[in-house]
């Protein structure tokens, strides 16, 4: 009886260092919802869960009270928002808003195109998160031309990489 208890006892323990090494705590911060293709994310009643309590759309406001990565190896953010807490996805977190002004981005309208250009993941990769359309008004950050692409952001919030020569 005592070897079983000692031995349920290590489990717990082990279980319990496994746990705590994929948490990682995080000072409350206002974060915004931002960069989801849909305009909305889920907030789950668990990272990794399919059931969730509300959707969120971009823009909304958040208070993070920690993060870990799930299951699934994807990182997630515990929120709460509304008098709800849940988790969100962190690649949907942002700490500026989407819809605010910030003097460092300019708008600039996609031109030179026949229909649009993408938004790119990165300065030098090749995938892509979005696309602009010609004629659309962007915000961008001229300080950031890399490899000829500028950093900044379309209307619904999805912040990428342009290429320069499309964008005035």
């Amino acid at each position: 009886m005592k070897k079983s208890i000692t031995r349920l006892f290590a489990l717990v323990l082990v279980m319990l260092m496994t746990i705590s090494l994929f948490a990682i705590t995080v000072n409350a911060e206002t974060m915004y919802v931002s960069g989801a293709e849909t305009g909305r994310v889920y907030l789950r009643v668990a990272p990794a869960s399919s059931s969730y309590i509300a959707l969120l759309n971009n823009g909304t406001a958040v208070n993070t009270l920690g993060r870990v990565i799930g299951a699934d190896g994807i990182s997630y953010h515990q929120v709460s928002v509304n008098g709800y807490v849940g988790w969100i996805t962190s690649r949907y977190l942002s700490y500026y808003s989407p819809y605010a002004t910030y003097s460092r981005y300019t708008p600039a309208r996609i031109s030179g195109v026949n229909w649009g250009v993408y938004v790119w993941s990165s300065a030098w990769g090749s995938a892509y998160r979005d696309q602009a359309l010609l004629g659309e008004t962007v915000y961008v950050d001229w300080s950031t031309v890399t490899n000829g692409r500028v950093y900044g952001y379309r209307y619904n919030g999805v912040y990428g990489w342009f290429t320069t020569s499309y964008v005035r």
